[in-house]
C-alpha cells in the first residue's frame, strides 16, 4: 500500500499547484499525476544522480510549500512529485551498487526509499486528488459552515486544502478512521504551514467531526 503520509505529502503538492495556478481540472489533473511517473527528468543531475533543490511554488501569502516549516532546499519532496519515478529508482538503484563511499550510500538510500515509497503511493494520491476536486462544492460549503471569523477564501492555500483533503477522508473514504484523517491533517499543517496551522486545522476539524455518522475509530 505504500506509505500514505508520503501519499497525502503528494496530494497536497498537486492541490496546492492546481489551486495557485487555476487548474488543471478534472481528467487533467489525473493525466499530470500519471504522467509523473513518465515525464523526463528536468531536475535532476543526470552525470551524478544528485537531486538539484526545488524551487517550490508560492501561495498567495508568498510561502513556498515544502519550506514554510523548515523543510529545507535539501528537500527531494517537490521533485519526486513531478519527475520520472521508474526511471529514477533505476538509476538510484544503480548508483548505490556503484558506491562504496559510506556516506553517498547513505544519501542515495534515503533517497531510493522516497522515490519507492512516492512511486508505490501513485493510487491513493490519484484518489485523494480526484476525490477533492469532484466532491469539491460540497466539501467547500461543509468547512465554511466550521469557520469562526474566516471565509474559506481568507485562508492560506495550504490550510485550505489540507482541510479538504482530510474532509475528503472523514466524509468519503470508509477505509480511513475519521480520528486517522484528522491526527494526519494537523501534522501535514504543522509541516507544510505557519506556526498556528496546526492548532487552525485541529479546531476546525474538531468541529467538523461532529457531522459524521461513523465512529471515529473503526
Amino acid at each position: 500500500m505504500g506509505n500514505r503520509r508520503i501519499g497525502r505529502e503528494t496530494a497536497l503538492q498537486f492541490l496546492f499547484s492546481r489551486e495557485l495556478n487555476s487548474g488543471p481540472e478534472g481528467p487533467e489533473i489525473l493525466l499530470a499525476l500519471r504522467a509523473s511517473k513518465q515525464n523526463p527528468l528536468s531536475n535532476r543531475d543526470r552525470s551524478h544522480g544528485e537531486m538539484l533543490p526545488p524551487s517550490g511554488p508560492e501561495d498567495d501569502n508568498g510561502e513556498t510549500l515544502g519550506r514554510q516549516n523548515g523543510m529545507g532546499s535539501d528537500s527531494i519532496r517537490t521533485i519526486l512529485a513531478e519527475t520520472d519515478l521508474p526511471s529514477l529508482i533505476k538509476g538510484l538503484e544503480n548508483l548505490l551498487s556503484d558506491t562504496s563511499d559510506k556516506k553517498k550510500r547513505k544519501k542515495i538510500t534515503k533517497q531510493l526509499k522516497l522515490a519507492r515509497d512516492y512511486s508505490s503511493n501513485h493510487p491513493f494520491v490519484e484518489t485523494i486528488v480526484q476525490g477533492v476536486i469532484k466532491n469539491q462544492v460540497k466539501i467547500d460549503a461543509q468547512i465554511a459552515d466550521q469557520l469562526e471569523n474566516f471565509t474559506l477564501a481568507r485562508l492560506s492555500t495550504i490550510d485550505r486544502n489540507v482541510l479538504r483533503m482530510a474532509a475528503y477522508e472523514m466524509f468519503y473514504c470508509t477505509d480511513i478512521p475519521p480520528i486517522v484523517a484528522i491526527n494526519e491533517a494537523i501534522e501535514l499543517a504543522k509541516r507544510f504551514g505557519t506556526e498556528e496551522s496546526g492548532s487552525f486545522v485541529n479546531g476546525v476539524l474538531d468541529r467538523l467531526k461532529d457531522q459524521l455518522t461513523r465512529p471515529l475509530r473503526d
